[in-house]
């Protein structure tokens, strides 16, 4: 009896998929990051199925199943950049609480899915302003205790069928918090982009968590502590050359970019101006896949 050999073209056809789909997000046809490419995932099963029925009968079997399977990755792909992006009617929520006689903040913020911006707020009286976007599906919920100690709490909550805007086109939220007091930051993020850029606010502690996504973190110029953990994704943290820094890290399959100049001893990186320097800041790291970056910059800049 002939022994026929079963060709399999499902996989090299998805990974070929995947790869035009990099290549046109490289060449700034297409705005997609990880998470973006991840919501094809059933696509995935549809191409197990198509093996099954199809792939394993014969190579022209295997043929058809695979051109199948490329026509839907790109069908999905021109589906999500097309019907996709006004499908979604955006709402926006504004957030608005005074400083009063406010002096330290403990601010919690938990968005599921958004691309975040925390900066400072200039010359104004309130504590907190914020505009939050959200789509079909959530809601916004946001408690405040008032005082010499206040604390703020925002998150969403999903109530009915939940969608999202199409790849690239996460719910912004825009949160500008008061310069002149002490700070508390505590981020719990699902996917999506952050900048955090704290440069000219008085952060004591930050813990930020995140599960797939990119963050750009701007250190202030003064004593911190700082807990980053997070899933898969991209960390770049902007330095003042003249504070102290010490890194921690516990990562996973992460590529590591600190400056040239850094002592490490282990899982331990730290700036050749630790010693001697007026502020100090530690950040500890827990990174599963991705990479971190440090990048110094003068104060000014």
């Amino acid at each position: 009896m002939e022994n026929r050999r079963h060709v399999s073209l499902v996989g090299p056809t998805l990974l070929i998929g995947l790869g035009i789909i990099l290549l046109l997000n490289n060449l700034g046809y297409l705005d997609w990051g990880l998470r973006d490419i991840l919501q094809l995932w059933p696509v995935l099963l549809i191409a197990a199925g198509l093996e099954l029925l199809l792939g394993r009968r014969s190579i022209w079997g295997a043929l058809v199943a695979a051109t199948m399977v490329l026509v839907l990755l790109m069908g999905g792909v021109w589906l999500a950049e097309t019907l996709g992006r006004d499908r979604i009617a955006m709402q926006t929520t504004e957030i608005r609480y005074p400083l009063q006689s406010t002096r330290h903040a403990v601010i919690k913020l938990a968005p599921g899915v958004a691309d975040l911006t925390v900066t400072a707020l200039g010359s104004s009286p309130n504590l907190v302003e914020a505009e939050v976007q959200l789509p079909k599906g959530q809601i916004l919920d946001h408690d405040f205790s008032a005082g010499a100690e206040a604390l703020l709490c925002v998150r969403t909550t999903d109530r009915g069928p939940l969608r999202y805007v199409s790849p690239g086109r996460d719910p912004l939220w825009q949160v500008r918090l008061n310069p002149t007091v002490t700070l508390d930051l505590l981020l719990d993020m699902g996917i999506g982009n952050s900048s955090l850029l704290l440069s000219h606010l008085q952060v004591d502690q930050a813990i930020l968590n995140f599960g797939i996504g990119s963050m750009h973190l701007a250190l202030p110029q003064r004593d911190s502590s700082i807990t980053v953990d997070g899933g898969i994704g991209t960390l770049q943290m902007t330095v003042p050359r003249e504070l102290g820094l010490r890194i921690v890290m516990d990562t996973g399959l992460v590529a590591r970019n600190l400056p040239a100049n850094y002592v490490r001893d282990g899982e331990i990186y730290t700036s050749p101006n630790y010693a001697q320097a007026d502020y100090r800041a530690e950040v500890v790291i827990g990174l599963g896949i991705g990479t971190v970056t440090v990048n110094p910059v003068s104060v000014d800049e």
